[in-house]
């Protein structure tokens, strides 16, 4: 029997917790998060545009956050440096689909002002987001693909990922989905249209050390990593996904 422990604790940043992924890229490429930072941030004859797919819980949204705020400049990764004037765009494709259904209100790029705006907590200039757009200063985030619904609406969804691709040629965009149901309505991997395609890691031994580490430096004055190593089933628990990894590691460490 165990008491909860009562104390407040601090808030963990994206940045402070982040342990960098490693992505495959084919059979026989592995792309760090650097490098795959550098791929959306480096100019090219063809504008960046990836799609990431992982299981359950391995990672992609703090990805993407991750990626966001380093974008804006709040973090660093490695020396991969973007532009000052990037401005970097994280949409859920939940939150993009509820309002599609309740308001009928499809534009990808009103939803992506409201969304900037809601966080900014100001009123951004009229016109200033289709600027960014049509001059290439803006990296869009596209959190969650496979959260839209059902294969019809994934292959709805995947056609305005698209056409906002087309209409924006100059913008690097970053789409996340599970792997399951992905294949039902998939991104393109060639041509103008074409996604690099990478599928997310599970984390490795090292990752998880790394992890609970930045985890505990901010929530626990003492190390408890002994408790973990030193117990086979929270290990192994804890082992296979990023994204599950804190709460596997507070409640192993509490055993």
């Amino acid at each position: 029997m165990g008491f909860a422990d009562s104390r407040p604790r601090p808030t963990a940043r994206v940045p402070e917790l982040f342990v960098p992924l490693r992505l495959r890229k084919g059979e026989d490429k592995v792309w760090q998060t650097a490098e795959l930072l550098r791929f959306l941030v480096t100019e090219s004859k063809q504008t960046p545009r990836a799609v990431v797919l992982g299981d359950p819980g391995s990672g992609k949204t703090t990805l993407c956050r991750f990626l966001a705020v380093v974008l804006a400049g709040e973090a660093k990764l490695g020396d991969v440096a973007a532009g000052e004037d990037v401005l970097a765009l994280f949409l859920p494709f939940r939150e993009y689909v509820r309002q599609c259904r309740e308001t009928g209100d499809c534009s990808l790029v009103a939803f992506l002002e409201q969304e900037a705006q809601n966080h900014l907590q100001v009123t951004l200039p009229k016109g200033f987001l289709e600027e960014k757009l049509e001059a290439g200063q803006a990296v869009v985030l596209l959190d969650g693909l496979d959260e839209v619904g059902s294969a019809g609406e994934r292959e709805e969804m995947r056609e305005r990922v698209l056409a906002f691709g087309r209409n924006h040629p100059k913008v690097p965009m970053l789409v996340t989905s599970r792997i399951a149901g992905y294949t039902e309505a998939p991104l393109p991997e060639n041509g103008q249209d074409g996604f690099a395609h990478l599928h997310l890691a599970p984390f490795e031994d090292d990752d998880l050390r790394a992890f609970v580490r930045h985890w505990y430096a901010i929530q626990e004055a003492d190390d408890p990593w002994h408790a973990i190593a030193g117990s086979p089933s929270c290990w192994q628990r804890s082992r296979p996904t990023a994204g599950c990894a804190s709460w596997r590691a507070t409640r192993c460490s509490r055993r």
